[in-house]
């Protein structure tokens, strides 16, 4: 700078800066000063009062003037060079983000850009003259460095449904001085609105600056697929993580609702009360649920009572045709129990697995029947194996005095249950992949 050349300064400052999150800030203090006068770089003020903030941020000789002089520009500078300031505060010089926008139909598209109030990366879907803008998660972020934000179109599921449409927003995050994480957020548009789906880390590499000229295909890495059942699911290639499935909009929505209605049945429940433990089962429960290979369980409507069924590796050899067990016949592998609980309970068996110990009084089927019968899952149940109907018709139970009492009817459970990849389907059968094991 002393000698006059400073194209050969801005060469030299600039990798020093190139990592936002870890720049040195002597050499923001002077980049920003080149940017300021237009000396070896073209005049940009914007730039300039960027390089001071982040130059008044660390240690060094220069932080209290880089500090008045970013005070100087967010004074002096209009509105929109103020915006940018902040923008390339929060990102950095070479953020790479682009604006985008992509047509789904004559009245309806959606566009990627930088929200001006609030400075962060925005989607916003047209649809019938109205517009709604929605933030995505992933940014902005310190030194994130974007890649160009892409559009895909897929059939939709089942004959005359309409296409499914989804853009996905990628960018690379320093998470070290010399360590850079790929960072992908799929969302999908439909119905004059925009939902995120997922989000991934899709690869780490080592370099000190950001990847800019690193040619990446984001399809070598993840991907969009049709099933055979006509949904959509996400592939990470060469990754550990199985395929995940892509709920359509009405299945959110179904989850949405079915997370409302757990809600809404555990405000009605009186925490507080305390019951009999002595006393026998209702046999009524409504909420069911189901892991591991095979485990299922209802819950009494006060959360003080449950029962469970629990089924080992001849249970799972099952076929999609139902199995009948006689519970009278003592059989390891099948297994029945009701459980009264004094006060009711809000960790059950799936999240806390450890439920032997916890139920002061357990009653165990010892006759009667349950049918057991496996399907393939629903699509909202991605992380499941299968979906389990299980009926207890006549069933018997002993409580640990003796007491002995009986269903009064048939008792109906469906629940998901099992691991994702934990059976296949071949010829209308299903076979266990995964090892037997207790909840």
């Amino acid at each position: 700078m002393l000698r006059g050349d400073y194209a050969r300064a801005a060469e030299l400052l600039e990798p020093q800066v190139a990592n936002w999150q870890y720049a040195d800030a002597t050499a923001a203090f002077f980049l920003g000063l080149l940017y300021e006068n237009g000396l070896g770089v073209p005049l940009d003020k914007s730039r300039a009062c960027a390089l001071f903030a982040r130059g008044s941020e660390g240690p060094g000789p220069f932080t209290q003037s880089a500090r008045e002089l970013t005070s100087i520009h967010l004074d002096m500078s209009g509105p929109d060079p103020v915006l940018d300031c902040r923008i390339l505060m929060n990102w950095g010089l070479r953020h790479g983000f682009a604006p985008a926008r992509f047509n789904l139909a004559s009245d309806h598209w959606v566009a990627i850009d930088i929200s001006p109030r609030k400075r962060e990366i925005v989607a916003i879907v047209g649809y019938r003259g109205r517009e709604k803008e929605s933030a995505f998660s992933y940014g902005p972020s310190m030194g994130a460095v974007y890649l160009p934000a892409s559009f895909t179109s897929l059939p939709g599921k089942g004959e005359g449904a309409p296409a499914r449409h989804f853009v996905e927003v990628s960018h690379w995050l320093p998470v070290g001085p010399s360590q850079w994480q790929l960072l992908w957020s799929l969302a999908e548009v439909g119905d004059g609105d925009i939902v995120e789906v997922a989000n991934k880390t899709l690869t780490t590499v080592e370099s000190q600056v950001p990847p800019f000229d690193v040619t990446l295909e984001l399809r070598e890495l993840i991907d969009l697929r049709l099933t055979d059942a006509g949904g959509i699911e996400i592939v990470i290639r060469n990754g550990p993580e199985p395929p995940e499935d892509v709920p359509t909009f009405a299945e959110r929505k179904e989850m949405r609702e079915e997370t409302a209605r757990r809600k809404a049945a555990d405000e009605k429940v009186n925490w507080k009360r305390r019951r009999d433990p002595a006393r026998s089962p209702s046999f009524a429960y409504g909420e069911t649920d189901g892991c591991g290979d095979l485990f299922v369980y209802g819950l009494s409507p006060g959360r003080a009572e449950a029962i469970a069924i629990r089924a080992g590796r001849r249970a799972l050899d099952l076929s999609v045709t139902a199995r009948t067990f006689d519970l009278s016949v003592p059989d390891a592998e099948v297994e029945v129990l009701a459980d009264v609980y004094e006060y009711p309970q809000r960790e059950w068996y799936c999240s806390n697995p450890s439920v032997s110990d916890a139920p002061p009084s357990t009653w165990r089927a010892v006759g009667g029947t349950v049918t057991i019968q496996l399907a393939a899952p629903s699509p909202l149940q991605r992380s499941r194996g299968y979906q389990a109907t299980i009926q207890l018709d006549n069933v018997e139970f002993v409580s640990p005095t003796g007491i002995t009492v009986r269903s009064p009817g048939s008792i109906r459970l469906t629940a998901p249950a099992g691991h994702r990849g934990g059976v296949d389907e071949v010829d209308g059968s299903f076979a266990l992949r995964a090892p037997d094991r207790k909840p």
